[in-house]
């Protein structure tokens, strides 16, 4: 699970209220929603907007750390999304051009940037695959739904 830390702050200007939202540890994410509800569903579009664009431009991406206090909320990735960020730190920190990575699952490295991208349903099986040749292991908890 990767979850984003967001504060949400009530606009108090708006007759019926609002929220605008803004990300601790990705500052360049800015959204709102007419309520909470809207805004958190804002909050996961826009984070994903800027996960893709930074996976797209080859940026690093910061790990999202652990924050407290009354107007923070919790953006929680996809599951299918969260594997594929994981992977893209996994890349990185392997050091591996695309050209090398594509090279070791004798894949195009067109499929590679399908692996990356955070909209395409990658099958899991190519997912194990790309995570084995980086030398991880992609595991999978369920857990109880809160």
């Amino acid at each position: 699970m990767i979850s984003y830390t967001a504060r949400f702050e009530s606009d108090q200007e708006k007759q019926d209220g609002g929220f605008s939202v803004t990300f601790l540890d990705l500052p360049a994410v800015i959204t709102q929603g007419d309520d909470e509800q809207h805004a958190r569903a804002m909050a996961l579009d826009a984070l994903i907007l800027l996960l893709k664009h930074q996976i797209a431009t080859g940026a690093l991406i910061p790990r999202p750390r652990k924050h407290r206090g009354p107007a923070l909320r919790s953006i929680q990735l996809p599951a299918l999304a969260a594997a594929k960020l994981e992977l893209y730190w996994a890349w990185q920190a392997a050091g591996l051009s695309k050209s090398e990575y594509a090279r070791r699952l004798n894949s195009p490295k067109t499929n590679l940037d399908r692996l990356f991208n955070l909209s395409h349903h990658s099958r899991l099986d190519i997912m194990e695959a790309a995570f084995a040749a980086l030398g991880h292991r992609l595991d999978i908890e369920i857990q109880p739904a809160a």
